[in-house]
């Protein structure tokens, strides 16, 4: 039922769909569907479009400039990787070496290449998953390093790609050993002073950094914003920030020799490893969309998305900063418009257009409680639930919990999401006692009310 998960989430896999023949077109339908956040395409050096969507903060109903800065989650890593072939260039390292010629006393660094920690092939158990650093509190490299330095390993070293930030984090501290600095002040020296980027960086206490707020949409459908964390947290894997400008300025100097030089670049897109149907290499993923080739990295976290997005054949560049957690990663968005630059359409999901009826309280009331089903030997369960007139659903798969929605009537036993075209539809016996429901979505899945 991996379907039913991502749908909830990503609002990408509808029953209708609306053709669209431009770039603005795709634009319009991403802001009708509640896109917020910045857009900047250009095509051989040509700007085609360029524009913002929404809040920088919906708290104080501050909206959006192109000039505005956002956290770019973990297409921070083409840093690190840049910083660490830079590095390399200097005769500090190699990313052939084991990192036992560097870190002599870290586990297993006697198994462990630099260029297993740049694919993610090390092994090494990923540390965001840890409790600690999931609380985005204040913790220093040397801690986040003492989350996962002792776990075993999750499988020996370029046995295959398993995504982690812990090799990351490790590149960060290479990064400082050899740079002699901490990892902003050596990202600033090593490469964004050099292009004169003013709105891009790293800095653990970000609160006076006038950084656009995260957003995510609540139960209700609300727009809220999303405390913004302290970055230590994320560090060398995902705490850098930029604007768009910013972002494509750095993503032409990568490749055009200005940062790294062309051969270190060559060897940036070279050396990768199996990912699914990609490709991953130093911290950029190689893939085809239809017939283009495509050369991208995203990131994302706590209302945040980000995508840096290539197309060598025609040339153009996407990036797309997003500041609201939900409705389609940026990175999705950005084959939206790069179908419609290389094939003249694309077909996106209509947005719902639900025209909502009142129900009577009791009737809601009727409705709340458990409601379990199960199918393809996974095990679903519906919590309902009703809170002043309104009624909520919350579906957990197997063991994963999803968030709870208010689902919305239309008439007095359906209801319909307003995220994603799904609805639910009770069912009541001949003496109107409630029994069941119905999830409609891609078809039907009937749920028996738990007595």
């Amino acid at each position: 039922m991996r379907w039913l998960v991502l749908i909830f989430f990503l609002n990408t896999c509808l029953a209708t769909a609306v053709e669209l023949k431009s770039i603005d077109g795709v634009l319009k339908h991403l802001k009708q569907a509640g896109f917020n956040g910045a857009v900047l395409i250009q095509e051989d050096g040509k700007t085609l479009l360029k524009e913002v969507s929404g809040y920088r903060n919906i708290d104080k109903k501050q909206k959006l400039k192109t000039s505005d800065r956002f956290f770019i989650g973990s297409v921070t890593k083409h840093m690190t990787a840049a910083a660490i072939l830079k590095l390399e260039e200097q005769g500090q390292l190699k990313t052939t070496d084991k990192l036992s010629k560097h870190l002599p006393k870290f586990p297993n660094a006697n198994k462990i290449t630099i260029h297993h920690l740049l694919t993610h092939t090390s092994g090494l158990w990923n540390y965001t998953q840890a409790p600690e650093a999931r609380e985005f509190g204040r913790i220093s490299l040397s801690e986040i390093v003492e989350l996962f330095r002792n776990k075993p390993l999750d499988f020996e070293p370029g046995a295959k790609h398993q995504y982690s930030n812990s090799g990351y984090a490790i590149l960060g501290v290479l990064i400082e050993k050899y740079s002699g600095k901490k990892y902003g002040q050596a990202l600033s020296e090593l490469l964004f002073q050099p292009l004169k980027l003013k709105d891009t960086g790293y800095q653990g206490d970000v609160s006076k950094l006038n950084i656009v707020k995260g957003h995510h949409w609540n139960e209700d459908y609300e727009l809220t914003t999303v405390e913004t964390p302290n970055m230590a947290w994320a560090h060398a894997a995902g705490g850098v920030y930029s604007t768009l400008d910013e972002m494509l300025k750095w993503a032409k100097a990568l490749r055009s020799g200005k940062v790294i030089s062309k051969k270190s670049y060559q060897k940036m897109i070279s050396q990768c490893v199996d990912s699914r149907d990609d490709k991953y290499c130093y911290a950029l993923v190689k893939s085809q969309w239809g017939n283009e080739p495509v050369i991208w990295h995203n990131g994302g976290f706590q209302g945040f998305n980000a995508s840096v997005v290539y197309l060598p054949k025609k040339k153009i560049d996407i990036i797309i900063l997003k500041n609201r957690q939900g409705g389609g990663s940026a990175t999705h968005l950005a084959s939206h418009f790069a179908k419609v630059l290389v094939e003249g359409k694309v077909e996106l999901p209509k947005t719902p257009d639900i025209k909502e009826v009142a129900v009577d309280k009791k009737l809601l009331a009727a409705y709340a409680g458990q409601y379990t089903a199960e199918t393809g030997g996974q095990k679903m369960i519906f919590d309902i639930t009703q809170n002043k007139g309104r009624l909520y659903a919350q579906l957990t798969v197997g063991d994963f919990k999803q968030g709870r929605w208010r689902v919305i009537p239309i008439s007095p036993k359906r209801f319909e999401y307003k995220i994603v075209e799904a609805a639910l539809e009770f069912q009541r016996e001949k003496s109107g006692k409630v029994n069941g429901l119905v999830l409609h979505q891609n078809g039907k899945i009937a749920f028996n009310r738990r007595k």
